[in-house]
């Protein structure tokens, strides 16, 4: 039996991973940025080697972020099913971000950079996915048990 109370702490557990690097850009094997989970939500201007570039918020990241909001509130009010689904749409689409955000940076700086995630990017999507676990799993707690045969002597 898994206490109620975990499933909310997953999803907060994702949300404060936002805040922890989440991407690092690297350029011909040096490091030119790291961008943070707040900061692929905001977008963040990058000082590269003469000039300086903008690398806008991405609207999955957003979306994975508002799938974790929701997740923990759902959670905290005791709907532990929808906070599950909730969390299974922040999982795909972290994914996706992470997709479509690697794919931005190779082909804006034609193949030349790569982008590694970091471990605010891998613990937020093990949150999402244990929230998304937690909340689908049956109750068991309010499943009534079924009752122990008794053992009377026979009449006489």
């Amino acid at each position: 039996m898994v206490p109620t109370r975990f499933t909310p702490a997953a999803f907060l557990l994702a949300l404060v991973c936002f805040a922890l690097p989440f991407a690092k850009i690297s350029c011909q094997g040096q490091e030119v940025a790291t961008l943070t989970g707040i900061e692929t939500l905001t977008g963040k201007t990058v000082q590269g080697p003469g000039d300086s570039q903008k690398i806008p918020s991405d609207a999955m990241a957003i979306a994975a972020f508002i799938a974790a909001l929701a997740g923990a509130a759902l959670a905290f009010k005791g709907m532990r099913r929808f906070a599950g689904f909730a969390g299974i749409a922040g999982v795909v689409l972290l994914f996706v971000f992470k997709s479509r955000f690697a794919d931005k940076i190779a082909s804006e700086s034609q193949g030349a950079a790569v982008v590694e995630f970091g471990l605010g990017f891998w613990l937020a999507l093990i949150g999402l996915a244990a929230g998304a676990v937690l909340g689908l799993m049956p109750d068991t707690a309010s499943t009534p048990a079924a009752p122990a045969p008794q053992n009377t002597p026979p009449a006489s």
